[in-house]
């Protein structure tokens, strides 16, 4: 939340000025770069063991990822249908959280 929440706020101002590329560019890019930098250097430094859960967790951010990724590219945006269902499915996954 504290790496990606400047991103976010960063997001909802292009956002309203209608910058929705960069927005996009701007979250989908910033959490790519803390998984796979970031979390790459802290191995290399010091090796991390990972629990049976995060895996369920990647594949769930795995498939977020693609399912944001058709959105976007199906007709060059994502409008408010595809907005909310995404918005839908993030506060199913934190009741899911919240509940294990």
């Amino acid at each position: 939340m504290g790496t990606s929440l400047p991103e976010f706020v960063t997001s909802i101002i292009t956002s309203t000025k209608g910058e929705c590329d960069i927005a996009l560019g701007n979250v989908i890019g910033s959490n790519i770069f803390n998984i796979l930098f970031i979390l790459g250097i802290s191995s290399f430094v010091s090796p991390m063991t990972i629990e049976p859960k995060l895996i369920l967790d990647s594949i769930f951010m795995i498939i977020i990822t693609i399912l944001t990724y058709f959105f976007a590219v199906k007709e060059k945006d994502i409008n408010k249908y595809e907005s909310l269902t995404l918005i839908g499915i993030y506060l199913g996954y934190l009741t899911y959280l919240i509940n294990t």
